[in-house]
Formats: structure tokens, C-alpha cells, sequence
């Protein structure tokens, strides 16, 4: 029986290895990539550099997500405030209700299945 076979590639070196050693392969360095050559999984970073640029980003992302938060429960708590309430004018004279007289409702036909 055949073994499957990946592709992992790191830096400029591109080695078929069995699908068996993939996360051995991504442990060291090596991306995962598809016949056309697009990283189909990224490896594990080893580096401290690349782990504290990273962490950078994700910092700067979280302190963008928190003040558009901060700018939303701002925006929530004025528009749970009561509304002000605007003082009505009485009206000069006092309208009699529109009275309706009951409307039959129309009768519907069904129809007969031949």
C-alpha cells in the first residue's frame, strides 16, 4: 500500500515527505504547500522575532476591537436614556371619532375539483 505524500516547503528547499511526518515537518519550519505551489498550512513558528511580531499585531488589533467597543456601549446607553417627553398642545376644539359602519366580508367560492 502507498504512502500519501505531501509537499512542505521552507525557504527555498521543497521536499515530498510522508503525510505520517506532517506535523513533525511543521514543528521545524517547513510550510505545507499544494502542487501550485500555495501554502495550504503554515508551520510553527520557532522564532522569538516572528512569535513577538505577532504578538504585536494581534495587541494593536485588540486595542482597535476594544475602543470601537467602547464607542458602541456609548452609542447602546444613549439610545437606552428615555426619550424626553414633548408636551402636547390641547386641541382648540374637540373632534367628534369618525364612526365606521361594519363591512360584510365578501364571500369566497371554492372551487370544485372535477
Amino acid at each position: 500500500m502507498e504512502e500519501k505524500m505531501i509537499i512542505v516547503r521552507r525557504g527555498n528547499v521543497v521536499l515530498d515527505v510522508p503525510e505520517i511526518d506532517r506535523q513533525s515537518y511543521l514543528d521545524k519550519g517547513y510550510d505545507v504547500i499544494d502542487s501550485a505551489g500555495r501554502v495550504v498550512e503554515r508551520c510553527t513558528p520557532t522564532d522569538v522575532n516572528t512569535l513577538q511580531t505577532r504578538c504585536r499585531e494581534l495587541e494593536a488589533e485588540n486595542a482597535k476591537l476594544r475602543a470601537a467597543l467602547e464607542e458602541t456601549k456609548v452609542k447602546l446607553d444613549e439610545l437606552s436614556k428615555p426619550a424626553k417627553t414633548v408636551k402636547q398642545e390641547a386641541p382648540s376644539k374637540k373632534e367628534e371619532p369618525v364612526k365606521q359602519e361594519p363591512v360584510e366580508p365578501k364571500k369566497v367560492r371554492s372551487r370544485k375539483k372535477s
